[in-house]
């Protein structure tokens, strides 16, 4: 068994980044977080009255920012739970820079009982490039 790891070192590191890429992939499904892209999201901010929190940092969120977003930067998110209570009956997006962050403020929020949570899928610029599709 020694002999066949050493000859084949690289298995194990293979198995280790299969196994992280899985989870990163299917992780927040099993978690129950839904990814939604840019379109989707804007769709049901207009159709179904989607709350739109951004947990970036002030400062990224002064920079730019979905328009009616709120900041709650995820440094901030388990204290400032509570501030969020009025959105539990609505569909929540959740947005970052990348969506990331967000996936963990995802989390967070159904393990606090959030039922309708949605990552969005490639951060603030998948909602900017959507827009940009929707004004055509």
């Amino acid at each position: 068994m020694i002999d066949f790891l050493q000859n084949n070192y690289w298995l194990p590191v293979l198995l280790l980044a299969d196994t992280w890429l899985l989870w990163n992939r299917y992780g927040l499904y099993l978690r129950g977080v839904k990814q939604v892209d840019g379109e989707e999201a804007i769709r049901m901010v207009r159709e179904r009255d989607a709350a739109v929190l951004d947990v970036r940092e002030k400062r990224e969120f002064a920079a730019s920012h979905i328009p009616r977003s709120r900041n709650v930067p995820l440094s901030q998110f388990r204290r400032r739970l509570d501030s969020l209570e009025k959105y539990r009956g609505r569909p929540l997006v959740v947005s970052c820079r990348s969506g990331s962050r967000s996936a963990r403020a995802c989390i967070i929020l159904k393990k606090n009982g959030f039922e309708e949570v949605y990552n969005l899928k490639g951060g603030v610029g998948s909602w900017v490039r959507s827009m940009r599709k929707f004004d055509d």
